[in-house]
């Protein structure tokens, strides 16, 4: 006969495996906030501004996705987020995340020494302003820690997603990325260094940025770098341009992109072609209240209807359309399935123009 501590051990094992078998997705939000929203009439510089109201909840870009992508993902794709969360500011960020989704599997949030760091964004009429605190810096033990728990799921690792810049003391995805050896890799993020090494057989790469951020990192002149990215879209010609750059530096496959308030697209590498996504509503059905985090849920959202297995460009269009319905909200990633359909985004082939 077995013992109890036989019998605990088993179980314990037995419950790890099934949590590890059904984790089929990460998202990594490796430089964590706690994001806090304060409106008021004006901001005048230099001056007391009294605030109409403040609120808090979860910042970072990893982790609006992460709960863009549950939101969305079929119960068949179990989608985990993998972060690093100090002090009380962490704490406060974990029960954020909990007060959203009440089940998480939580070995990926990985405690550091460094507090988290918190992000504000002050709403004054329809203008946006975003103070973000430097992160502290993640030790190379924390990190450590990180790769061999994700390492330890690579055998079932559908989908990775590498969202946003990093903490101090990371200084590339890569090592992140071998460990996790994904079958698709989707990169919402301008930390490329390192990727070029990876190899990529039998691995899907996608790359999602916006058009100033593509031009940028592929070392193309903006023509509208002195304006903002609501006054005039980018041209198509350049986008792809650069998008090709991109992806035969460092061995993309997809590269989708938004422009503002503008049609966003796909370029496709194997093909050389741009596909735009029109969008096709004239304005939101209701007041914009926040777009601070609309690219993190287009990013979320997009990658779980691809790990559900949908057409690239269906996946980048319905992600898109829950960006645009997250700026009816004040909070990162929350918005409305059921306005969805008032939001159209639809790709143009050639053959339509």
């Amino acid at each position: 006969k077995m013992s109890i501590i036989q019998t605990q051990t088993i179980l314990f094992f037995s419950l790890f495996l099934q949590t590890v078998e059904s984790m089929t997705a990460v998202v990594l939000g490796l430089n964590s906030a706690f994001q806090r929203c304060v409106q008021c009439n004006d901001l005048v510089l230099g001056s007391v501004n009294r605030a109409k109201s403040s609120s808090t909840g979860v910042g970072g870009k990893g982790q609006g996705a992460y709960l863009a992508a549950v939101a969305v993902a079929n119960s068949e794709n179990e989608i985990a987020l993998a972060q690093f969360v100090g002090g009380l500011i962490g704490e406060s960020l974990c029960c954020a995340i909990r007060k959203r989704k009440t089940e998480n599997i939580e070995d990926l949030w990985i405690q550091c020494k460094s507090e988290t760091r918190v992000c504000t964004t002050i709403m004054h009429g329809e203008d946006a302003t975003e103070f973000v605190e430097p992160s502290g810096i993640i030790t190379q033990e924390e990190l450590s820690l990180l790769e061999k728990k994700l390492k330890m799921r690579s055998h079932s690792m559908h989908g990775l997603l590498c969202s946003g810049s990093l903490p101090p003391g990371i200084f590339s995805y890569e090592n992140v990325i071998r460990a996790a050896c994904p079958k698709m890799l989707f990169l919402d993020t301008v930390v490329l260094n390192g990727i070029e090494n990876i190899d990529k057989t039998d691995m899907k790469v996608i790359l999602k940025l916006n058009a100033r951020e593509i031009l940028s990192v592929a070392g193309f002149a903006d023509p509208n770098a002195h304006l903002s990215d609501a006054a005039v879209p980018r041209p198509a010609d350049l986008i792809s341009q650069a998008a090709s750059s991109l992806c035969k530096k460092y061995g993309i496959h997809i590269v989708f992109y938004t422009d503002g308030p503008f049609d966003a697209g796909c370029y496709f590498a194997q093909s050389d072609r741009l596909i735009p996504i029109m969008k096709c509503f004239a304005q939101l059905p209701g007041p914009l209240r926040s777009p601070i985090g609309a690219g993190d849920t287009v990013a979320g959202t997009t990658f779980a209807r691809l790990l559900a297995g949908y057409d690239d460009l269906d996946a980048f269009a319905f992600g898109l359309s829950c960006g645009a319905a997250s700026c009816l909200t004040s909070e990162n990633a929350v918005f409305d399935l059921d306005i969805i359909p008032k939001l159209p985004y639809k790709p143009i082939l050639s053959s339509e123009k």
